[in-house]
C-alpha cells in the first residue's frame, strides 16, 4: 500500500507539473519580456540606488528563462495537455467501468483517425457492413482528413452505417486539437453509452481508448494495423510513442493484431501482456478478387498495354512507408534486362510528383503508366504479371492477399506482416529491405517464366482463400466481441 501511495503521489506531481507547464508557458514568456523592459528602463534612468535592482532584475530574467526552457522541453516531450490528462487518468480519476448490457442490439463504435482508401480503413468498412445487424448496432467515428489517397466516408455511409466526423481528430500531433478531440470524444461516447469501443490506427487508438475509459465503457478493443513506432524514428520520438502505447494497453481488454510479428514487437517494447493479444488477419472479399470475373484483354486495352507484354506493377499510396523511389530503382534494373517490360503504378499520394520525376530521370516514361486513384483494384491487378512491394515498414499490407487472390505472384521486402503473408518460393519471393538487386532478380525470374507465374499464382489464390477471406475475419471478430461481452456482463 505505501508503494502504491508513493506511486500515485509521484504521478500526481508529474501530472500537475505538466499541466502547470502548459498553462504557464505563455505567462512566463510575458513576464520575462516585461522584466526585460523594466530592466532597460532602469538602465536608462541609472540612479545609483537602483543599480542593485538592475542586477536583481537581470538575475530574475535568467532564472525565468531557464524555467521557461525546462517547462517547454517537459511539456513538448510529454505531449503537452494531452499527457497531463493522461497522467491524471493514471491515478484512477475516472469513472468505474459499466457492466456490459447484453440487450440486443449491442452499441458498437468503430473509431479511426482517417477514412481514406487504405487497408485499416477498408477493414473497418467490411466489419461494419458484414457484422450481424441484429446483434450489433455499429457506428463509425473518424477524423476529417482524407487527401489524395481518396475517401471512404460516403462509401461507408452508403452501406447504411452512421459516420460521425470529429473535426479535432487530426493525424499530426497537435496538443490543442488532441485535447479537444479527447474531450469531445469522451462526451460523445458517454452520451451514446456504447458497450464496445473498438479503435483503429495510432491517433484514434490512443485518444479513443482514453476517451472510452474516461466514459466508463465496458469493453475496449484496439486493432494494431502496424505499430505507431518503428526503427526509422528518432529514439526520443519512438520512446514517446511506446510510452503512450504502454499506457493505453493498461486498460485495453484486447489488442487485435493482423500479424504475429506485431505481438513480438509489442511485447518487446513492454506493451501489454501476452494474453491481451489476438491474431485476426486483415482480410478481403474473395468474391470481388476473382480472376475469372475480369477480362484481362479489355483492361490492358484500356491501359494501352500490349496483351503479350510483361508487366511489373504496384497498387498503393505514394508515401514514405511504401518507398516508391526504390520501386523505380528496381524497375530501372528490370528494364535494363527486359526492355519490353511495362510498369503499372496504381494509386496516389504526396510523393507521386517526385516519383514521376524519377521515372523521367530513369527514361522509363514511355513504358510506365500512372493511373491515379482507382477503386477497381481487381481489374488493375488483372493487368499485372508480377506484383512488387518495397515497403520500409508495414502492418500487414492487404494488397498482398489481393494480388494473390488474383493469381499474381508477389515480390516483396521482408518487413512487418509481409513475411507472414507470402510463402517464400511458393506464392512469391521476399528479400531483405535494401536488397534492390535481389528484388530485381526475382522479378526478372518470374517475368520471364510464364509457367512459374501460373503455378505460384494458383498457390497464392489457394493461400489467400484459406487465410484472408473477409467472412472468416468477421466471424473471428464477432466471436471475440461475444467472449468479451460474456466476461463483462458478470
Amino acid at each position: 500500500m505505501p508503494t502504491l501511495a508513493l506511486k500515485k503521489i509521484t504521478l500526481l506531481s508529474l501530472s500537475i507539473w505538466f499541466l502547470v507547464a502548459d498553462l504557464s508557458k505563455g505567462i512566463l514568456f510575458c513576464i520575462q519580456k516585461l522584466l526585460y523592459l523594466l530592466a532597460a528602463l532602469l538602465e536608462v534612468i541609472k540612479p545609483t540606488r537602483v543599480q542593485s535592482w538592475i542586477l536583481a532584475m537581470q538575475l530574475i530574467v535568467v532564472v525565468l528563462t531557464l524555467i521557461s526552457l525546462v517547462i517547454f522541453t517537459s511539456s513538448y516531450l510529454s505531449g503537452s495537455l494531452f499527457s497531463s490528462l493522461i497522467g491524471l487518468a493514471i491515478l484512477g480519476l475516472w469513472p468505474k467501468r459499466r457492466s456490459a448490457d447484453l440487450k440486443r442490439p449491442i452499441p458498437l463504435l468503430q473509431a479511426i483517425t482517417r477514412l481514406i482508401v487504405g487497408g485499416a480503413q477498408e477493414t473497418v468498412m467490411y466489419l461494419t457492413d458484414l457484422l450481424d445487424k441484429e446483434r450489433f448496432q455499429v457506428e463509425v467515428l473518424s477524423g476529417p482528413q482524407t487527401g489524395s489517397e481518396g475517401s471512404l466516408i460516403e462509401e461507408v455511409r452508403a452501406n447504411g452505417i452512421p459516420v460521425t466526423i470529429l473535426p479535432d481528430m487530426l493525424r499530426e500531433i497537435s496538443p490543442l486539437h488532441d485535447f479537444m478531440a479527447l474531450l469531445t470524444m469522451t462526451n460523445f461516447i458517454r452520451t451514446n453509452r456504447y458497450t464496445i469501443v473498438h479503435t483503429n490506427s495510432s491517433k484514434a487508438g490512443i485518444i479513443g481508448r482514453v476517451a472510452a475509459r474516461m466514459a466508463g465503457t465496458p469493453i475496449i478493443v484496439h486493432t494494431v494495423h502496424g505499430w505507431s513506432f518503428h526503427e526509422h524514428m528518432s529514439p526520443w520520438l519512438r520512446g514517446f510513442y511506446v510510452a503512450l502505447e504502454r499506457f493505453a494497453a493498461s486498460f485495453t481488454d484486447v489488442m487485435v493484431v493482423v500479424a504475429n510479428q506485431d505481438i513480438d514487437k509489442g511485447l518487446q517494447a513492454g506493451i501489454g501482456r501476452q494474453g491481451q493479444y489476438r491474431l485476426i488477419r486483415s482480410a478481403i472479399p474473395m468474391e470481388e478478387f476473382n480472376p475469372q470475373h475480369v477480362n484481362r484483354r479489355t483492361v490492358r486495352e484500356q491501359l494501352n498495354i500490349p496483351l503479350d507484354a510483361p508487366v511489373l506493377g504496384n497498387v498503393g499510396r505514394f508515401s514514405p512507408p511504401k518507398n516508391p523511389f526504390d520501386w523505380i530503382e528496381v524497375a530501372a534494373l528490370v528494364a535494363e534486362q527486359l526492355p519490353e517490360c511495362y510498369f503499372l503504378l496504381v494509386g496516389d499520394g504526396k510523393l507521386r510528383s517526385e516519383t514521376e520525376a524519377l521515372v523521367e530521370e530513369k527514361q522509363l516514361s514511355e513504358r510506365t503508366i500512372f493511373t491515379g486513384l482507382r477503386r477497381d483494384v481487381p481489374e488493375m491487378l488483372a493487368a499485372i504479371d508480377v506484383f512488387l512491394l518495397i515497403s520500409q515498414w508495414e502492418g500487414l499490407p492487404r494488397v498482398i492477399p489481393q494480388a494473390m487472390a488474383m493469381q499474381v505472384p508477389v515480390v516483396s521486402t521482408r518487413v512487418g506482416g509481409s513475411a507472414e503473408a507470402i510463402l517464400q518460393g511458393e506464392t512469391g519471393y521476399q528479400c531483405n529491405y535494401g536488397d534492390l538487386d535481389g528484388l530485381a532478380a526475382h522479378c526478372l525470374k518470374l517475368l520471364r517464366d510464364e509457367r512459374l507465374r501460373a503455378e505460384m499464382g494458383q498457390r497464392g489464390r489457394d493461400h489467400a482463400i484459406q487465410e484472408f477471406d473477409v467472412h472468416r475475419m468477421v466471424q473471428q471478430m464477432a466471436a471475440l466481441y461475444e467472449e468479451l461481452l460474456e466476461i463483462r456482463s458478470n
